[in-house]
């Protein structure tokens, strides 16, 4: 389902159109070649990061292994059973750290050592700290630092609406069960997207199974135990489950959303009256991936039928 997130990742970040082709690796294209194939993985490739200045990069797959690799060398330096189950997600965490979120249940806190940086002489990991959550569902963790503290957000509980925001620098709870006031009539949280503001003001972003789109203010005085907490805004664009959203990080004040109908929607984030500000239909259904360049002038799509589409922003 997350395959495409390899293919357009790099270029997304950087606004290099020459390196365009070295992520392109995987579609079924014959007017682009690749510039090279990375093979490890025997399974399914889910997720992807870089990290450290982007010299490194991490995989993971469905057979719960995570791969880190070596830009300049384009090899594979160290690989290892993260996860029993399929690795849904790695997230790089500063320069020395990888979260990953497996379906055996788990999300495991790894420190990563570096032959360049550490004063070591083979590259190695050790696992730092391990939460457990229910993982039947297919959100995947969102991750965001915010005055130097590491927060982690997802449906800790399994197939529910309910999401939650932990501190992985304070270990406990910033906010719990966002989404209650909403009852079960949306289904599923199928993505999430935790942000902070200027002001220093946490939001978290969500898609639901039914199409909605709600935008929440995250106050861990106000919802950590549950209370009563109405969305900023929501909104119901897609006729499918939403997929993935992203936001401009360039502004934090627009998004967009993809779902397993054809559409595309921006929304303006604090515009609470009139969020939306766009709709587009694309020419293919399930768009599972979705991110937005550095700069904010292209919007990159993956979907499931393995191919990559790139769109100006309008």
């Amino acid at each position: 389902m997350f395959l495409c997130d390899i293919l357009f990742y790099f270029f997304m970040r950087h606004n290099f159109p020459s390196l365009r082709n070295l992520f392109l690796i995987i579609m079924s294209t014959s007017s682009i070649a690749p510039t090279y194939i990375f093979r490890k993985h025997s399974a399914a490739v889910n997720a992807s990061c870089f990290f450290a200045s982007d010299a490194y990069f991490a995989t993971c797959d469905a057979d719960g292994m995570i791969c880190i690799w070596k830009m300049r060398t384009r090899r594979p330096i160290l690989e290892w059973k993260a996860h029993e189950k399929d690795c849904m997600a790695v997230q790089a965490y500063g320069d020395k750290r990888l979260i990953s979120q497996g379906r055996d249940n788990s999300i495991h806190i790894w420190e990563i050592f570096l032959p360049e940086n550490d004063n070591v002489t083979e590259p190695s990991k050790r696992l730092l700290e391990t939460l457990t959550y229910y993982s039947l569902n297919f959100c995947r963790l969102s991750f965001c630092q915010m005055q130097g503290e590491a927060l982690i957000c997802l449906p800790f509980r399994g197939d529910t609406s309910l999401i939650d925001v932990y501190s992985l620098t304070r270990r406990n709870w910033i906010a719990q069960q966002i989404g209650k006031s909403l009852g079960d009539r949306l289904g599923l949280c199928m993505a999430v997207r935790l942000f902070c503001k200027a002001d220093n003001a946490l939001y978290a972003l969500a898609g639901y199974e039914d199409g909605t789109v709600a935008l929440w203010r995250v106050d861990g005085n106000g919802n950590q135990q549950g209370q009563e907490l109405p969305p900023l805004w929501q909104v119901k664009e897609h006729s499918g489950p939403v997929l993935d959203l992203a936001i401009d990080l360039a502004s934090r004040n627009y998004a967009i959303s993809t779902s397993a109908d054809k559409h595309l929607v921006k929304y303006n984030l604090f515009e609470l009256s009139s969020p939306v500000m766009a709709k587009a239909v694309t020419k293919k259904y399930g768009l599972s991936s979705v991110d937005i360049r550095s700069d904010s002038k292209i919007i990159a799509t993956g979907g499931h039928d393995g191919y990559v589409s790139f769109h100006s922003r309008r």
